[in-house]
């Protein structure tokens, strides 16, 4: 069989499928990998003053670490060479998110309120505008993208270990009862209220803690990782039930007898022939409409509480926070019929990365999830390159065989 060698990684043509999956996959992950990719390349460049060094693996470092800075035009390139339009246009509504967060990692702004600034319009030198307190518009939108992606990523690992390893435990009659009744109770639970109790206790200990700026701080990032695994609990039974079904339906099939007698492990089968080959795609699709799914529900909980605050509660400044200005939530309050949108650039923007980011990650989960199913042919090799310095990347991590 054909095989393909770079950088003393193999791939093998029927896995190319799957290494397309994680490479389009990676792309959630792309600010942290420009993280690592910065210090990679800075690290291999120091390495090249070293004259024992071997030079031509530091420059195929380089180069590899270049491909993960490039990584969202290689897949446009690929996804419009493969006419996947729900791809496409799902990683060109999510770039502007993914850019937000960037902008806010790499570049430090100054959100101090600028005198005579307040409530200005963009122009050339400022393309976002100003708030009514003078802050910077394109600030804001930048702190809540990099907020709203740190609580994406954890309810994203939460549902993510937590839902395949408790569905693969449903294999057993006894552990599938408790598990069950587990999904139940949860399904149950008012989470909402919850989450408002933890949001007022958090806002209380902050105050306490306001003369330590790193208590503060480390509260600060506790309490969005706390919000994140609520919002990942409340949608931890939709995983469960995913892989449950998934077993039940595949455990039976032919294939899977002939694996047992071939004498391999039930874990082996379940994690490998069922999960990996079988249920990535699902897994995949139903990951991204869950976190369109929370991202929503995290902004509705901020604006509610932004409209009428309970018992000192806030989440963090967000989106939801720029569309509550004095004059909407005085036209809440009053009931008044009209309102005056004369400030147009507070709202737009805050609407546009809520309306592109929710609708990319279900059309980038849809597109995605069509990648696992679809026939093998000529496009699966598109980029083969791209693909094996992927793989270089990920077994790195023990993450690529």
């Amino acid at each position: 069989m054909n095989k393909i060698f770079r950088n003393s990684v193999t791939i093998n043509p029927e896995d190319i499928r799957e290494i397309k999956v994680y490479s389009f996959f990676l792309f959630i992950f792309w600010p942290i990998l420009l993280i690592v990719s910065f210090f990679t390349i800075i690290y291999n460049l120091v390495k090249l003053f070293f004259p024992k060094k071997n030079k031509h693996t530091i420059l195929q470092n380089i180069t590899s670490s270049l491909s993960l800075v490039l990584l969202p035009i290689h897949l446009l390139q690929v996804s419009c060479k493969e006419r996947n339009i729900k791809l496409f246009c799902g990683l060109l509504l999510l770039l502007p998110f993914i850019l937000a967060v960037i902008g806010n990692i790499f570049i430090i702004p100054v959100p101090v309120s600028t005198p005579g600034a307040v409530l200005q319009p963009p122009h050339i030198l400022n393309i976002f505008g100003t708030d009514a307190h003078g802050k910077n518009i394109g600030y804001i939108l930048s702190t809540g993208a990099r907020n709203i992606y740190v609580m994406s990523l954890v309810t994203l690992f939460f549902i993510l270990f937590s839902g395949i390893y408790l569905g693969k435990k449903t294999i057993h009659q006894k552990a599938d009862s408790l598990i069950m009744g587990f999904v139940q109770v949860v399904e149950t639970v008012p989470v909402l209220f919850i989450l408002l109790i933890i949001l007022a206790l958090f806002s209380w200990w902050e105050d306490i803690a306001k003369i330590n700026t790193i208590v503060s701080m480390l509260l600060f990032f506790l309490r969005i990782i706390v919000v994140g695994l609520l919002i990942g609990f409340s949608f931890l039974p939709r995983m469960i039930r995913l892989i449950r079904e998934k077993i039940n339906t595949f455990i039976s099939e032919n294939f899977i007898d002939g694996t047992k007698a071939h004498g391999i492990n039930l874990k082996r089968i379940i994690d490998f022939h069922i999960i990996k080959k079988n249920c990535l795609g699902d897994i995949i699709t139903i990951t991204a409409q869950i976190l369109a799914a929370a991202i929503l529900l995290e902004i509705s909980l901020d604006y509610l509480i932004s409209i009428s605050p309970v018992v000192g509660a806030r989440i963090y400044e967000s989106w939801a926070g720029m569309l509550l200005t004095d004059e909407v939530r005085n036209a809440i309050i009053n009931y008044l019929p009209e309102f005056n949108f004369t400030c147009w650039w507070i709202y737009i923007y805050p609407v546009f990365f809520i309306i592109t980011t929710v609708s990319g990650f279900h059309l980038f989960g849809e597109g995605l999830g069509s990648i696992y199913y679809e026939d093998t042919g000529k496009g699966e090799y598109h980029h083969l390159l791209f693909y094996n310095r992927i793989a270089s990347f990920l077994a790195k991590f023990n993450l690529w065989k």
